[in-house]
């Protein structure tokens, strides 16, 4: 008979774990057994080689890891729990070119006339979303807001005579001095769009329009609900495993600062002695540690009685990357996680 299990493979923290016994909830426990021993020895199988003695149980083990594209191997320093490399030097971190006077006087333009029909935005919004742009284009380039006044007068034929009041010796210095000291997201802005162009309101702002926002209403009456089929799947969901390789045996798991079970993670009421050390398995306010994760993996066909059939589908949701900080974070260290 198929049973359907649906939902998500509850990671079981070292709270409740005795040696290296947890449990998970089943779904019948008349069945099949409400709680598994995980082996005292982690699986050396899973990988042929290991910077450390795997079946040690003072540190997680770290296995040899080759990247499956380039075959290269990921170095050790790279998941040392005990020495975090800081910040990667590695990757590039490039920036965009710097934009010449030029080249921002033409962005400004498109970007407003981009803005301009925005159907999203009421002509209030688009105005002052408009003056942002002007705003930044006084400020970077200065010799440009003459330039952008007169595109933009031409463009919208604001006036028949735009060289004459928006030139660079009429109204166009004036306006770009104007734009660059003003709020024209704020009050400033509002009343610039009010009383020389009539696109807001002098006080309030309008309300939110959601008109075009969905591509048709929403059915009235709903349609009805389909109808059960009345088969039953077994259906495996994994999600959020959070698979942390720096994890640190004996770390403060009951961490103040940063993520815990980490080698420099620390409790401001003991700075320098761990108040609730890391488990082997896990902690609450920690990712999960190798072995944690793999244990969980192990116990699913048995209390979930599919060591013979399996599952029906297994959907995995991602999330498996530790929380770690941006200066610790790199693209090899992602690729590991999603590797092993």
């Amino acid at each position: 008979k198929l049973r359907c299990f649906l939902g998500l493979v509850t990671l079981a923290w070292s709270h409740y774990l005795q040696d290296s016994e947890f449990v998970l909830a089943a779904a019948d426990s008349s069945t099949v057994p409400s709680s598994y021993t995980v082996p005292g020895a982690f699986p050396t199988s899973l990988y042929s080689h290991y910077y450390n003695n795997p079946t040690a149980t003072s540190d997680q083990p770290q296995p040899v890891i080759s990247d499956p594209v380039t075959n290269e191997i990921f170095p050790y320093s790279l998941t040392d729990p005990y020495n975090i490399s800081q910040y990667d030097t590695v990757d590039p971190h490039t920036l965009p070119p710097k934009a010449s006077s030029q080249m921002l006087l033409q962005q400004a333009v498109a970007q407003i006339k981009s803005i301009s029909v925005n159907p999203m935005l009421t002509n209030c919004a688009r105005c002052q979303a408009s003056l942002e742009v002007a705003k930044f284009l006084a400020l970077a380039a200065p010799e440009q807001g003459t330039n952008l006044a007169l595109t933009l007068c031409e463009y919208f034929k604001y006036s028949s005579s735009c060289e004459k009041s928006f030139g660079p010796l009429v109204m166009g210095p004036i306006l770009t001095q104007v734009v660059s000291f003003a709020d024209v997201g704020g009050y400033d802005g509002q009343s610039i769009c009010s009383q020389f162009l009539g696109l807001c309101p002098a006080t309030a702002p309008t309300a939110l329009n959601l008109t075009g926002w969905f591509a048709k209403p929403k059915p009235n009456p709903l349609p009805p609900p389909k109808q059960p089929s009345g088969q039953r799947l077994k259906v495996l969901h994994l999600s959020d495993m959070h698979i942390d390789p720096r994890y640190a045996n004996g770390a403060e798991a009951n961490c103040t600062t940063g993520l815990c079970c980490r080698e420099n993670a620390y409790n401001s009421h003991s700075p320098n002695t761990p108040l609730l050390p890391a488990s082997r398995y896990g902690s609450f306010l920690c990712d999960a540690p190798f072995s944690l994760t793999t244990s969980v993996l192990e116990a699913i066909p048995p209390l979930t009685g599919t060591e013979s059939t399996g599952f029906n589908f297994t959907m995995s949701t991602g999330d498996m990357l530790a929380h770690d900080p941006e200066n610790q974070q790199s693209r090899a260290l992602n690729e590991y996680s999603e590797v092993i």
